[in-house]
């Protein structure tokens, strides 16, 4: 499995909780990501959609 392209969408501004706005990485996850094999990104995909998901519920609004 070939690594991933990275998620960023060029948005990037961290919460209180260094989680970034735009990709829902946390500040450790960006830094990590290009070191990541295939598997460890696709759990960090997975965990950054939870965080997009659980910050747009709090907005009121629904993840684009």
């Amino acid at each position: 499995m070939d690594k991933l392209p990275s998620p960023c969408v060029r948005n990037c501004c961290l919460t209180n909780e260094d989680i970034c706005m735009g990709c829902g990485r946390s500040y450790q996850e960006i830094l990590d990501w290009h070191q990541a094999n295939p598997q460890r990104q696709q759990l960090i995909l997975a965990s950054a959609k939870e965080r997009l998901e659980e910050m747009a519920a709090l907005r009121g609004q629904p993840l684009r």
